[in-house]
């Protein structure tokens, strides 16, 4: 099987929040847990590449809330660890004076990376409607009336149509961070055994839930111009699936899912996590407190494998697939032009199937390296002995896990992935031309001329354009072995963005820079200076300065190929003047005709000009 990625046509970038966990509002009780001198726990999520942290649940709404003190311990975290911060407000008691209090109060805490305040948790499940979340949100939009607090929310357990009504309604106001809601698709952990759990977490129906959730909001949300985040989510909610939530099966299942809707445009996710969640174990923790740190669970792994290669660009992938194996790839094109790809084989037990998968770069890269997300005998029901990149990761955030070369064939590379195991390689841009320079484009009636210099060793270029300046550039023309190309396949009036690569026996250059132009029908206009309107000329206009002249003097006109009316020689426009011309691009370019006539003498040599 194959898969093929394209790294010359990258999409947006990943947020660098884009991971992130939720915890429950009583793991600030007694400030003990989140506190800047808690070196292990700031260990763990710097190696995890944890940047996004929720503080919220059940028991924002219920039970005790944090002190003061409790809340400035947790900011001390969050500060040291540089992360994101989105704070959950109490809501199924109505108290906006109260949440208005605990808000100002972090504002004047000056965290430095709060990104919203969330009006209750779940309220979907406890109010009668969106009508009533919305006249509440309202009423703690008020409370709270500093203009450095920006909300999100619903904040909802399932609730689609309460997310695109709240970004409809707020999202104009310019007090909305993000719209989020809460996801677990797998239902109730405790109504599932533990191997059904398993087999649905790497399941393609699972995936096809991701799909139908997605198509129910957020084609909506990004039409306000928000962003979404899933705040809070899982596999399976009430702690988690025993025996499936912690199995290494969910290490897979947090890999794909991380990616899943990073290419969807999610802002970012959240995994519930901590110690305790309300009223149950966690089975689903990334992590839990141990005597000599935090003991990482599998789907920890899966967030590591994540933050490996989830930095940069998404970068689409196509996968030939006849076997109809069940496996996923994703692909990232880093900062540094290194492309990184993720493929995940979620075949296990009786299903299970070794993929050999030739990678199909879309580019010059000399080498490449892979680290294997595994468990020992490619067993997804066990809960302990997983290795990625073949260290295990400590209590103390210790881990040594180092890839291992990747077989190259003629600018592809070769895997053998092993059933229920996860692959993360990364390949070094190799030595193929550099981008073209110059890049030039020039509007016509129905087609755009491009042009450009000439870069070395190359064997052809590649043309290509997208009418959203800078995202998903389509190939127009490849081979083309000149410096200059006509795109006649545009339509007058779309402004288009093209750039060039080159290419050569070693692969694909970086795309040029980007140039733009609007094709449109040819404007002619023909101005009679310093005279009226004759034949095909209009009267003298769009001038600034300059005095006219006129005469009666019949100019010979027997050496002019199509030359004007004479009363276009016998008047003219002199002195210091200036025409502008309205109704062109700034920076277009564009043919001149200027009509110049002898109006005095009758005899070659006579002027003379200096």
């Amino acid at each position: 099987m194959t898969v093929a990625l394209s790294p010359n046509n990258p999409g947006a970038a990943i947020p660098q929040d884009f991971n992130g966990v939720s915890y429950e509002t009583s793991a600030l009780l007694g400030g003990n847990y989140f506190r800047s001198s808690n070196q292990p726990l700031l260990r763990m999520f710097s190696l995890l590449g944890i940047k996004n942290l929720r503080i919220g649940g059940n028991t924002s709404d219920t039970g005790t809330l944090p002190s003061q003190p409790d809340i400035t311990a947790a900011l001390d975290f969050a500060n040291a660890a540089n992360l994101k911060l989105i704070y959950g407000l109490r809501l199924k008691t109505f108290d906006p004076a109260g949440s208005a209090a605990t808000a100002n109060f972090i504002l004047n805490s000056n965290p430095t990376g709060l990104v919203c305040f969330a009006v209750g948790n779940e309220p979907d499940l406890y109010l009668s409607g969106y009508p009533a979340y919305k006249s509440d949100a309202q009423a703690y939009f008020s409370a709270i009336s500093d203009p450095r607090a920006k909300f999100c929310g619903p904040d909802v357990a399932g609730a689609s149509s309460w997310v695109v009504s709240y970004a409809t309604d707020f999202a104009p106001g310019g007090r909305i961070a993000l719209a989020d809601r809460h996801n677990y698709f797998g239902g109730n952990g405790q109504s599932i055994s533990a191997s059904a759990a398993r087999d649905l977490m790497l399941s393609t129906s699972f995936v096809s839930k991701y799909q139908s959730s997605h198509d129910s909001y957020v084609p909506q949300v990004l039409a306000t111009g928000l962003t979404y985040r899933l705040s809070e989510t899982n596999n399976f909610f009430n702690g988690g699936n025993p025996g499936g939530s912690n199995s290494f099966a969910s290490a897979l299942w947090g890999l794909d899912y991380m990616y899943w809707w990073a290419t969807h445009q999610a802002a970012g996710l959240n995994f519930h996590t901590g110690d305790h969640v309300s009223g149950a174990t966690t089975s689903y923790a990334l992590f839990q407190t141990s005597s000599s740190g935090y003991h990482v669970h599998p789907l920890g792994y899966g967030v590591k494998a994540f933050d490996l290669g989830g930095h940069g660009r998404i970068v689409p992938v196509a996968i030939g697939n006849p076997g109809g194996v069940n496996l996923t790839a994703y692909g990232v094109l880093a900062a540094d032009n290194s492309l990184f790809v993720t493929i995940i084989n979620k075949t296990h037990d009786s299903g299970a199937v070794t993929a050999n998968v030739t990678i199909q770069p879309g580019g010059s890269y000399g080498s490449g390296e892979v680290w294997l997300l595994q468990a020992p005998n490619n067993d997804v029901s066990l809960t302990e002995g997983e290795t990625l990149g073949g260290s295990a990761i400590g209590d103390d955030a210790s881990w040594t896990g180092t890839p291992i070369p990747v077989t190259s064939s003629g600018g592809n590379f070769l895997l053998t992935l092993s059933p229920a195991t996860a692959a993360v390689l990364k390949l070094t841009a190799g030595t193929g031309p550099l981008p073209p320079t110059g890049l030039k484009a020039t509007a016509g009636n129905g087609q755009v001329s491009l042009s450009w210099t000439a870069s070395t060793g190359v064997s052809s270029y590649n043309v290509k354009r997208t009418t959203t300046s800078g995202l998903n550039y389509a190939l127009v023309k490849s081979g083309v072995t000149a410096t200059s190309f006509t795109d006649t396949t545009v339509t007058n009036g779309t402004t288009y963005f093209y750039v060039v690569s080159a290419q050569n026996a070693n692969g694909e250059s970086p795309n040029s820079s980007e140039v733009s132009a609007k094709p449109g029908p040819l404007m002619v206009i023909a101005i009679n200076a310093g005279g009226q309107a004759v034949g095909a000329f209009v009267a003298d206009r769009d001038f600034t300065g300059g005095i006219t002249i006129n005469h009666a003097n019949t100019i010979n006109l027997t050496g002019v190929t199509n030359p004007a009316p004479m009363q276009v020689y016998q008047t003219a426009r002199i002195g210091n003047f200036t025409y502008t011309i309205p109704g062109f691009t700034a920076g277009s370019s564009h043919t001149v005709q200027l009509h110049f006539a002898e109006t005095f003498w009758t005899a070659a040599g006579k002027r003379k000009f200096n």
